[in-house]
């Protein structure tokens, strides 16, 4: 045997070998829109909850290797409020009534989740898989309230830290293939800053000999109570071509922060419908 054929058959099996290993990893890349209410009520701006849409896109990567789950998302969501008690209906003339007081809300943020599959080996084959872990949260939100002549804008950036909760279960209805699955993240302690004292900008631009840091504060969940929920149905269905499948998600989302910082306090609940496609990245069907 020649020295090529040597090494073409060592490249051909360290190829093998690499393809082959990790027979239960999974890797996809998913884009979400979605539609939904939201509920908030943010003291800076205003004494009084506000209700309205909220509309989002999400793109994300989900990675399994073995019983280890990664996940990262980032995420963008526009929301526009209103209340009734902002606008004079008992004005018969709709010219006279004044134009309703809305605010804008903004958000961005990116989630990074690390969970272990916990308990696989004492639990019935049947049972979902569950698996426990971290995961890292940025979330950024710009509320705007435009009439608002002295209070304008809202601002928070949080850099959070906590637990991540997820389970997932396979069930197979004739040729379709359905996944369902559920995240749960629950940030326990964080770096927030937020508008402070009367003005809207940030507090380092406003006050006179102080630091950058000093517009942060450190907190746990009691400084803010946070957590955001997805549960997931995958519909994975054959394509028209040999060996070929394609997957859909519905996702059904609730988010909620109680942000308590400067003497401001910012409550909001979203709950959002989202639908998507899943590019599946990996040798396998989403296992």
């Amino acid at each position: 045997m020649g020295k090529k054929t040597t090494l073409t058959l060592l490249f051909l099996g360290l190829l093998i070998l690499v393809n082959g290993q990790n027979v239960d990893s999974v890797s996809y890349t998913f884009r979400l829109n979605g539609l939904g209410t939201i509920s908030q009520k943010i003291s800076f701006l205003s004494p009084i909850k506000y209700t309205g849409v909220n509309t989002s896109y999400d793109w994300g990567r989900f990675r399994q290797i073995n019983n280890k789950f990664l996940t990262k998302n980032l995420y963008f969501n526009f929301a526009l409020t209103f209340n009734g008690n902002d606008q004079n209906t008992n004005i018969e003339n709709p010219e006279e009534r004044p134009i309703p007081l809305g605010i804008y809300s903004f958000n961005y943020g990116y989630l990074f989740n690390k969970r272990y599959s916990i308990l696989h080996n004492h639990l019935p084959k049947k049972a979902p898989l569950i698996s426990l872990g971290w995961s890292y949260w940025l979330d950024a939100g710009l509320d705007i309230k435009p009439f608002n002549v002295n209070n304008p804008f809202y601002y928070n950036l949080n850099n959070m830290a906590g637990l991540s909760m997820g389970f997932k279960k396979r069930v197979n209805i004739k040729k379709v293939q359905l996944d369902i699955s559920n995240e749960f993240t629950l940030p326990l302690f964080g770096i927030y800053a937020a508008t402070r004292y009367s003005s809207s900008l940030p507090y380092s631009t406003i006050v006179d000999d102080t630091s950058f840091w000093d517009a942060f504060q450190i907190g746990s969940f009691q400084t803010n109570f946070q957590f955001r929920n997805n549960l997931n149905l995958d519909f994975t269905i054959p394509g028209k071509k040999k060996n070929v499948k394609h997957t859909f998600r519905f996702q059904y989302g609730i988010n909620y922060a109680n942000l308590r910082v400067n003497n401001n306090q910012k409550i909001q609940a979203t709950h959002i419908f989202k639908l998507g496609y899943l590019f599946n990245s990996s040798r396998y069907v989403h296992k």
